[in-house]
């Protein structure tokens, strides 16, 4: 008896498993199958549904180029003016930017402009990150520390990423930090000569800095990170700004670092002038996969939630019949 019933229970359990299995891949196929816009639209109608927020700490010293990096990631990114630059003098506080109506960055100056002014940002971002929202979660997503790639003493930076940021965030995983002007290091009339591509010289110092930074923060905190590099575009005034290189892959790597229930936030935000990457992997592909995983993590969490997101909202967007019934055999499931 004990072993029968042992026996069926595996065998639940497998078919569990089986049917986990085929809704996981027909999600994928159904996420393929969307266009951009249908996408958008279904984003767009679940985060309406969901109500929640998303918060950027973004934390660089005047001239590492945080507006370029916006205005290349965002498409309303174009109207953010970081603090210190001659529109917008330096303050003392952390300024509030709103990219749409879930989507806020919050703009904090880093150090190094002396002993009293380093403090007053320490203790506001201190204050920030320990600022929780109407929930009582952590008010901060994601911290963003831009860094110039150009800048060979990091000490401020270390100081600022050591002893302020990693012990006043609660989620390690939600710090990134990235260097920009990776086509300036060196010798930036090899980047141009070289169409527009690193050359093996820049890629070497590059990989370099960066593995000195993931060192020197792990031996300092103890904590992991995974810094990027890449370039925002060159700006110059009066003048449009260039195209960016990796802000594919910068937008992928920040969308990974936020928790799969606000990753569809991105989904219509994005800046469409992409520019080229390094080609290591297909960034876009890879950041559409990374912004549908929280549909994916519905159906394994909650079936019923799963299923009416599925019905209500899915199916009214798909078109090919195919893949409609794909669906229909999907809610059949659940």
């Amino acid at each position: 008896m004990f072993l029968r019933q042992r026996h069926l229970h595996r065998k639940e359990i497998e078919e569990l498993e089986t049917n986990h299995k085929e809704i996981m891949e027909s999600l994928e196929t159904i996420s393929d199958d969307l266009e951009e816009e249908q996408k958008i639209a279904l984003a767009t109608k679940i985060m309406e549904q969901l109500k929640v927020n998303l918060n950027i700490l973004v934390v660089g010293a005047t001239g590492v180029g945080k507006s370029s990096t916006i205005a290349a990631l965002f498409k309303n990114g174009k109207d953010f003016v970081e603090i210190g630059t001659d529109s917008k003098p330096q303050t003392q506080n952390i300024e509030k930017f709103v990219i749409s109506n879930n989507i806020t960055l919050w703009d904090s100056p880093g150090l190094g402009e002396g002993e009293e002014k380093d403090k007053k940002h320490k203790d506001n971002i201190i204050a920030k990150l320990q600022e929780k929202d109407k929930d009582g979660n952590a008010l901060i997503d994601l911290v963003l520390v831009i860094l110039d790639a150009t800048n060979k003493d990091l000490e401020t930076a270390y100081k600022l990423i050591n002893k302020v940021i990693i012990p006043n965030m609660p989620n390690k995983d939600r710090i990134l930090i990235v260097l920009n002007k990776c086509d300036c290091v060196i010798d930036r009339v090899d980047f141009v000569e070289n169409g527009r591509k690193l050359t093996d010289e820049q890629i070497q110092y590059l990989d370099s800095k960066v593995n000195d930074i993931r060192g020197r923060v792990k031996k300092d905190t103890g904590v992991d990170v995974e810094p990027i590099y890449y370039s925002a575009g060159l700006k110059k005034e009066n003048k449009l700004q260039e195209t960016p290189y990796n802000i594919t892959k910068l937008l992928y790597f920040i969308t990974k670092k936020n928790p799969p229930i606000k990753r569809l936030m991105y989904i219509g935000q994005d800046n469409k002038e992409k520019g080229t990457d390094d080609g290591k992997k297909d960034y876009e592909k890879s950041w559409w996969k990374s912004t549908w995983e929280f549909v994916t993590d519905l159906a394994k969490e909650n079936k019923d939630t799963a299923k009416q997101m599925m019905s209500d909202y899915a199916l009214p967007f798909v078109k090919n019949p195919a893949i409609r019934k794909i669906l229909d055999n999907l809610l059949k499931k659940l």
